[in-house]
This record gives structure tokens, C-alpha cells and sequence, in this order.
């Protein structure tokens, strides 16, 4: 049976008021305080079977994110985490686009200890996609290149970006290429690279900013898909120069 109290005001054990209450509105008056051992238990939930019809400001603990969450009025905030699920997808061996990434607290993580790998996630349109990488050995050809869908595209891609040379000096390179590519050193080769790279995938603007180093050399800059047509489903093949290749995908934007 329920039941309706309706009071002035609540005091603590001290006497000072803790809910006072103006015609339909309460307050908070005073911060809570706690005995040793005790706590407030938050409503939990999965991302699948979030409440609805919740007002703004309604929070919880998000038990498939690992997370506190608080509602926006249009979609679901996290609150002060910096979890975030990695899922090791291991090495594909083909592209399938067959890992959707569409969320923010997702990492796909791809290996392989060979020279190839397939980073087979799949892209959502008008996002913006953060890739770092390592690997280990190479001693030549360790530019960095990506096959976008795992294919290339004849001369769509304009890269521009500046790379160091034989004497550490920065040279600029401005090119018409038929895949996403950067030039690590002008002259000469190191080994062990890695490197960050951002992207969007379109469909009008697909974009990659790069920075990435070996021993020997240091690249940076940004290539241009330039065909608006096509659409971006998978991150893609690489398979430069180097061993023990290390791939981690998140969306950011």
C-alpha cells in the first residue's frame, strides 16, 4: 500500500536541517555524512536495458561499461572514468569488416607476429577513428602505408606530409598515391617503429593525419582519399617492413 509523508523539514542528529522543503521543491541543505562501513548503493543497469522516461540528471552504474553514467536529456554521459574495454581480435588473416566500432569506451586490438595484418574493424560514416601501432625488427621500407578496405584505389590519395633524411634534415613530399602512405626517411632506414594516427571516414572527408618514428626517422603529416564515391566499411591491410605488428582502434569523435 503506498503512502504519501509530506514534512517541513528533516534534521540531523545535531539538529541542523539536512531536506528542507519550500512548497513542492526540496533541498539539499547540508553535505551527508557518513558512519564507518556504510554507503550508498547507486541503481545499476546494462547498456542494453538503461531505464527510460528518466528525467535529466538521472544516474547509475553502468555494469556493461564499467561505469557511472548520468542522463543528458538526449543520451547517457560518463561520469570521471577512464575505462575502457579492449577486445583483442587477435589477427584476422582477412578483411572482412566483421568488428563494428561504433561506441567510445571500445578498443579493437589486433597482432600478428608476421609482416601482415589485417585490421578488420568496421567503420561508421562521419566518425572520427584514433589507430596507434608498434612493431619490432625492419631495417628497410618501414614507411608506413594503410589499403583502406584492404584494396588500393588507383590515384585517389594526395599525401603531403615532411619526413627527416639521411642528415636528420626534414624534407617535404607531396604525392599522388593509390592508398594512404607515408614516407619515414629520405635516404636510409631504422627499425622498431610506431606512430599515431587519426582519421574520418567521409564520406566527403576522408582524412588521415599521421605522426609516427623508427630509430632512424621521424614522419609527419596527412593524406587525402579525394574520392567522395567511395565509402570507407574496414580500417584495412598493412604490412610494411617489421615483425610483431601491434594495432589499437578506438573512436573518438
Amino acid at each position: 500500500m503506498a503512502g504519501i509523508l509530506r514534512v517541513d523539514e528533516i534534521q540531523t542528529n545535531s539538529g541542523s536541517p539536512y531536506l528542507v522543503s519550500n512548497g513542492s521543491t526540496t533541498t539539499l541543505q547540508t553535505n551527508l555524512t557518513f558512519q564507518s562501513g556504510t554507503s550508498i548503493t547507486m541503481p545499476s543497469w546494462q547498456t542494453a536495458d538503461r531505464p527510460s522516461n528518466v528525467a535529466v540528471g538521472a544516474s547509475g552504474y553502468n555494469t556493461t561499461e564499467g561505469n557511472l553514467e548520468i542522463y543528458n536529456g538526449t543520451g547517457w554521459d560518463p561520469v570521471g572514468s577512464s575505462q575502457w574495454e579492449v577486445i583483442n581480435r587477435g589477427d584476422p588473416g582477412d578483411g572482412n569488416g566483421g568488428f563494428l566500432l561504433e561506441d567510445f569506451n571500445t578498443v579493437h586490438y589486433f597482432e600478428s607476429s608476421n609482416n601482415s595484418v589485417y585490421i578488420d574493424t568496421q567503420l561508421v560514416d562521419n566518425a572520427v577513428y584514433e589507430m596507434t601501432y608498434t612493431s619490432s625488427g625492419g631495417s628497410a621500407n618501414i614507411d608506413f602505408y594503410l589499403y583502406p578496405n584492404g584494396s588500393t584505389y588507383g590515384s585517389e590519395f594526395r599525401a603531403h606530409y615532411r619526413a627527416t633524411d639521411g642528415s636528420a634534415n626534414f624534407n617535404r613530399a607531396d604525392q599522388t598515391l593509390n592508398h594512404f602512405y607515408f614516407d619515414h626517411f629520405f635516404g636510409g632506414s631504422g627499425s622498431d617503429p610506431m606512430g599515431k594516427i587519426w582519421f574520418t571516414t567521409g564520406p566527403n572527408n576522408k582524412y588521415m593525419y599521421y605522426l609516427g618514428s623508427d630509430t632512424a626517422s621521424l614522419s609527419i603529416g596527412y593524406n587525402r582519399w579525394t574520392n567522395n564515391s567511395r565509402t570507407w566499411s574496414w580500417v584495412g591491410y598493412n604490412a610494411f617492413n617489421g615483425n610483431n605488428k601491434r594495432f589499437w582502434v578506438r573512436r573518438i569523435g
